[in-house]
């Protein structure tokens, strides 16, 4: 189940259908305290981005925003319930800020560090003509999947890969994490950046020309 915290208004039951879908794709890949990121609605127009940090592979805290900031939000969700409704009702309200501060954290909202962090990870991941495979297949837009059996690790390639062929932009469909109940998803022919804790998915179905970003193995597959 479920249960909307904030707005204290009745929840879109559309919505808690996708949270409790997405927020809890693959309970085997979770470690305590596990934290995920996921993508609700449409990654063109409108959406929101999902944040999950869990206690156990069966219950977790969630935040929705529009916005990528996820060391913010992890911190936000480590708070006692009381101090996170305090800071997510101050956060809500329209305001132009340049940072947040969490407790003694200040956290800078200009995107610039979070992308240096995700860009080291891939760099120290992959020898560089592994990336140079992941930016020709994006460039192509080729279906990605990035691969690991860990769901926290599994986000942060899946966020890292697009930053890679900036300035052009990965305009098609995202999903960090894919819930194993949306497996068939593998099968779409629309090119997707997808995120899989079970790759063997890949074996069920004819799957069009795709590239695996493995972070387990550190290989990137041309398939």
């Amino acid at each position: 189940t479920a249960k909307q915290l904030f707005p204290e208004t009745d929840p879109d039951p559309n919505l808690i259908k996708n949270v409790q879908l997405f927020a809890f794709p693959d309970s085997c890949a979770m470690e305590s305290k596990s934290f995920i990121t996921f993508i609700i609605g449409d990654t063109h127009c409108d959406f929101q981005i999902g944040y999950a940090l869990y206690n156990n592979a069966l219950s977790a805290r969630c935040i929705l925003s529009n916005y990528y900031y996820p060391n913010l939000f992890e911190s936000l969700l480590n708070l006692p319930d009381d101090a996170l409704l305090t800071e997510v009702e101050a956060l809500s309200k329209s305001e132009a800020r340049k940072s947040v501060q969490i407790k003694k954290n200040v956290f800078y909202l200009d995107g610039g560090r979070q992308k240096q962090q995700l860009l080291k990870l891939v760099f120290d991941t992959f020898d560089p003509f592994d990336i140079s495979k992941i930016i020709i297949a994006m460039i192509q837009a080729r279906h990605i999947f990035c691969v690991s059996s860990s769901a926290s690790v599994c986000c942060k390639f899946a966020a890292a890969l697009p930053i890679l062929i900036e300035p052009f932009c990965w305009d098609m469909n995202t999903i960090p994490i894919l819930p194993l109940k949306l497996k068939d998803v593998c099968q779409v022919p629309v090119p997707t950046l997808i995120g899989l804790t079970r790759p063997e998915v890949l074996l069920e179905g004819r799957v069009a020309p795709h590239i695996i970003v493995n972070s387990d193995l550190r290989l990137v597959i041309d398939n």
